[in-house]
C-alpha cells in the first residue's frame, strides 16, 4: 500500500510514532557510555555528549579518565602534561579526523580539552 492511499489521520499517526524512533537512534548514535567509547574507532559523534555528562571533564584525574577513557600515556608537551584521544571525524561540524587532547594540572587533574587535527 503507498503512503498516498492512507488516510489523513493514519499518516499523521504513522508521522507521529516515527518521529521518536528517529529521535532516539539519533540520540543513541550521539550518546556517550564507557563501552561505546571503547568499541567505536570513531568516537566524534560522542565527544559533545562526553563533555556535557562530565562537565567538560574538569577536575577528573587520571585515574578517572582511564576508567572512562581507557588508558593512553601521558606526554609533556611544551612544559605540559596532556593525553592524545582519538576520536576520528564527526564532531560537530569538523570533516577531518581529529584528536581530542585533555591537558592536565601539575597535580593531574584535567585543566582544558581541546582539539587537534590528525
Amino acid at each position: 500500500m503507498s503512503l498516498s492511499r492512507l488516510s489523513a489521520r493514519r499518516r499523521g499517526t504513522l508521522l507521529l510514532c516515527l518521529v521518536p524512533l528517529l529521535g532516539g537512534a539519533f540520540w543513541y548514535r550521539h550518546h556517550f557510555t564507557p563501552s561505546r567509547w571503547a568499541a567505536l574507532h570513531d568516537r566524534g559523534n560522542l565527544v559533545g555528549s562526553l563533555l556535557r555528562q562530565y562537565d567538560g571533564l574538569a577536575g577528573l584525574d587520571e585515574a578517572a579518565l582511564d576508567a572512562l577513557l581507557g588508558h593512553v600515556d601521558t606526554e609533556t608537551w611544551r612544559g605540559e602534561s596532556r593525553r592524545c584521544y582519538w576520536i576520528g571525524s564527526g564532531r560537530s561540524l569538523e570533516w577531518f579526523p581529529e584528536y581530542m587532547v585533555i591537558y592536565l594540572h601539575e597535580n593531574g587533574t584535567v585543566s582544558r580539552v581541546e582539539y587537534e587535527w590528525a
